[in-house]
């Protein structure tokens, strides 16, 4: 996986309370067994597509309220 992608997906571990679980997931990250046994192209717009996200700060704080949580202002 790339660097970009594997940073990405990491981020979004991070945050799961943003999808339900068993919703589909907008990255591809098995890009190397999809090439191998589906024969789709490195290039594909499927493998090379990273979605768009707010940023981390956003997702933190939206995070922490979905916990019940009170963030700090210190933060």
């Amino acid at each position: 996986m790339a660097k970009e992608k594997e940073e990405f997906f990491r981020a979004d571990c991070m945050f799961l309370n943003e999808r339900k679980l068993f919703q589909d997931y907008d990255l591809s990250i098995f890009d190397e067994l999809k090439i191998e046994r589906l024969n789709i192209a490195p290039d594909d717009q499927e493998l090379l597509s990273i979605p768009r996200r707010p940023d981390y700060d956003f997702r933190y704080t939206n995070m922490i309220a979905a916990m019940g949580l009170v963030r700090s202002r210190a933060e």
